[in-house]
């Protein structure tokens, strides 16, 4: 096979020692065990599952408690659109890094949002395939990444053509 022997750094071509640092995705069931967790994070970039309850507070919560720390919200499509738009103008005070797959639904409506918000717009539900990919560009042109997940693309060559597709044209 092509990767036998390889690692996945390797393998994606990446430059030993040029890995980026990872995020923690911060659990719990209370915006105190959510705190509590981050505590315990071994990195200072948290991803915060949101579009499940009190989201603005909890991420306030987060931010006063780790004013240095990089915040990254991952929604799971979990807000609908008008409730969206909405959420974003609070969280825009919190200096956040990113919202990764704020709604469901097409991608006009994520370009919509991804145009009003000044808080970066990523994807991952929403692709799995270069065709998609070549889609979401032309459509919604406002969102600014994409998580590539090595099982939902087909695995790590798929993954990375999508990788590479995507640096190609920003």
């Amino acid at each position: 096979s092509q990767i036998e022997g390889k690692g996945y750094g390797n393998f994606l071509e990446i430059p030993e020692g040029n890995i980026e640092p990872t995020s923690y995705t911060v659990t719990g069931n209370s915006p105190e065990e959510i705190i509590d967790d981050a505590v315990e994070s071994p990195s200072s970039i948290l991803k915060v599952k949101a579009g499940v309850g009190d989201d603005h507070n909890i991420i306030s919560m987060l931010r006063h408690k780790f004013p240095e720390y990089t915040i990254r919200i991952d929604v799971n499509q979990g807000w609908k659109i008008k409730d969206a738009f909405k959420n974003i103008a609070l969280l825009e005070k919190l200096n956040i890094e990113l919202i990764e797959e704020p709604i469901s639904g097409s991608f006009w409506d994520l370009e919509n949002l991804a145009r009003e918000s000044s808080i970066p717009v990523f994807i991952d539900e929403s692709f799995q395939s270069i065709e998609e990919l070549n889609r979401l560009r032309e459509i919604a042109p406002s969102v600014k990444g994409i998580v590539v997940k090595i099982a939902k693309s087909g695995g790590p060559v798929r993954a990375l053509s999508l990788v590479r597709e995507a640096e190609e044209h920003g």
